[in-house]
């Protein structure tokens, strides 16, 4: 008997064990968010549907700040394509009301950031391209951080000594896209988020949003949204 209860003991020890040295569970994942610019665009690049739901970055009085807005889109002629004039497959995005300001970008999935106030250190009214411009120097809310293109291919942002690599070019950077729009604070959390357009061919941009509360643990932001244009 003594010997069958010290089996179990030693058996209830050792799946106390393996419970506490499992990982813990995966976070639930993000929302799935929408990124895009007014504008006209081509086939499969911006299919979405008139309506409301989105958000706007627009210029305020005290930098930027969010609204709300609903867009209208609508079916036209590419004018860059071979397209007949009476083919309409690319896509164009309004305003569904004209606003005194066009936003900077407009956001569907995260409803919640209207309500946040916004800190703006950079916008596009500097110069932030990194082909003219490295390393771009950022002071947010007295925290200094530094975005740059190390070796022609890695796009990085640093802060105190941590290193986030954001993009990658898989050759060294010439005519790419390589440009820091915005810059601040747009989830009210007090730490850095980027909008940047970084892509791999000269002929396309990649609009893309970083926000620090989407950060995976050891990172300084996480990216949220992508919005993905080709030219000619």
């Amino acid at each position: 008997m003594r010997i069958l209860i010290s089996i179990l003991m030693a058996c209830a020890t050792t799946f106390a064990q393996q419970a506490t040295k499992r990982p813990a569970a995966n976070p639930a994942p993000h929302a799935k968010l929408d990124l895009i610019q007014l504008g006209t665009f081509h086939q499969g690049e911006a299919e979405f549907r008139s309506g409301g739901g989105w958000i706007g970055l627009i210029p305020s009085r005290d930098g930027f700040a969010w609204a709300s807005f609903r867009i209208k889109t609508e079916k036209v002629n590419d004018p860059i394509g071979d397209d007949p004039p009476t083919l309409k497959r690319a896509t164009q995005i309004t305003l569904e009301t004209p606003a005194a300001a066009e936003p900077l970008f407009l956001l569907r999935g995260l409803p919640q950031l209207a309500t946040k106030p916004v800190h703006t250190c950079f916008d596009r009214s500097e110069n932030g391209s990194f082909l003219e411009q490295n390393p771009i120097l950022l002071t947010c809310d007295a925290t200094a951080y530094s975005v740059q293109v190390t070796n022609r291919r890695f796009l990085q942002l640093k802060k105190a000594g941590k290193i986030q690599t954001l993009f990658t070019w898989p050759q060294a950077l010439s005519e790419e896209h390589a440009e820091l729009i915005w810059a601040g604070d747009l989830d009210g959390d007090g730490k850095l988020d980027l909008l940047l357009d970084h892509s791999d061919h000269y002929n396309a941009t990649g609009l893309t949003l970083y926000l620090s509360t989407w950060a995976a643990p050891g990172q300084l932001v996480g990216r949220a949204a992508t919005f993905k244009t080709v030219g000619c």
